[in-house]
């Protein structure tokens, strides 16, 4: 194994990480690891390791291999060739790696966007790809405040959801930016083999809230055949799923982990309204999107905000 030949340090918001950078060589895991857990594309693999407690390796099929130890007071990445950018290591460990160090610590994390206006903060939750950040990026520029749209902390105080972003961080592609942004703001790339960039958002965030109190959930649907708006109110129970399967996990075979994150999922489900958002994926109706949004809110803090919401309001 190489020493290390460099230090990446990541944005503010991520002080507490400082990430080491090996010399570049073959993947090394360490004897006796538990391989865990592939994602569906076959991109990245999660390996325990069976002879130190709090260890684990995180390989990135072809770029690099980050290895966290003590539940994440050591994250140090292996590239595979040379040529990695500073900008993909900082992009796998911060909107990867540290999410799961995270859910592995105990908090919820879900993968969702956090924007909060008046008070009232919600969150875009979804797969990659379903227009997570174009929306939040949209909501934004409407008078919203971006929190983050990626990865978002949910916490429970006294009985109260409280949400905060990771990092205040917004990636869009290029035809999203040309179209929210009538001037177009300082970008970065966000990895080498990524067409999204990052947003600069220095200036935005000075003074904005990190977190605020959770008032409400929007699930992404696909986008369907036709050109209507659509929110539905869900059940707590079809929330409850949703929110599972939209969170990160490190080790989803840890059975007293999995336990306690059913637990904050079904709290959070039973007591923060959700909804079904389904909306054509067209920059012209972003106005109409965010209008049913507000729709929405509204018939959750009026009268009746108790009883389940109409299918199809739009």
């Amino acid at each position: 194994m190489g020493t290390a030949k460099a230090t990446v340090c990541l944005e503010p918001y991520l002080e507490p990480w400082c990430i080491k950078v090996w010399s570049a060589g073959p993947m090394s895991i360490n004897p006796g690891s538990r391989r865990v857990w592939d994602d569906r594309f076959g991109s990245m693999s999660v390996f325990v390791d069976t002879k130190k407690d709090g260890d684990f390796a995180v390989r990135f099929e072809g770029l690099a291999c980050v290895h966290v130890s003590a539940g994440g007071a050591s994250v140090r990445v292996q590239p595979e060739a040379e040529a990695l950018t500073s900008e993909t290591i900082q992009h796998l460990v911060a909107d990867q790696v540290i999410p799961r160090i995270l859910a592995h610590r105990g908090e919820l994390v879900l993968h969702a966007g956090a924007i909060q206006l008046d008070g009232k903060l919600i969150v875009l939750v979804g797969e990659s790809g379903r227009g997570k950040s174009t929306l939040a990026a949209s909501l934004m520029r409407s008078g919203w405040c971006l929190l983050g749209d990626d990865a978002v902390i949910v916490t429970d105080e006294g009985g109260v959801h409280y949400g905060r972003a990771v990092y205040r961080s917004l990636r869009l592609f290029p035809d999203s930016i040309a179209s929210l942004f009538p001037v177009l703001p300082r970008v970065f790339e966000v990895a080498h083999y990524s067409g999204k960039r990052r947003v600069s958002m220095s200036k935005e965030s000075d003074g904005k809230p990190s977190a605020g109190p959770l008032t409400a959930m929007f699930f992404i649907a696909p986008e369907g055949n036709g050109d209507n708006i659509a929110t539905r109110r869900m059940s707590p129970a079809e929330t409850c799923m949703g929110i599972i399967g939209h969170s990160f996990s490190l080790d989803p075979t840890d059975l007293n982990r999995a336990r306690k994150k059913l637990a904050a999922a079904s709290a959070l489900a039973t007591n923060i309204p959700a909804f079904e958002l389904c909306y054509p994926r067209s920059f012209a109706r972003l106005s109409d999107v965010r209008e049913a949004l507000c729709c929405a809110l509204a018939e959750i803090s009026g009268p009746g905000a108790n009883r389940s919401a109409k299918e199809d309001r739009h």
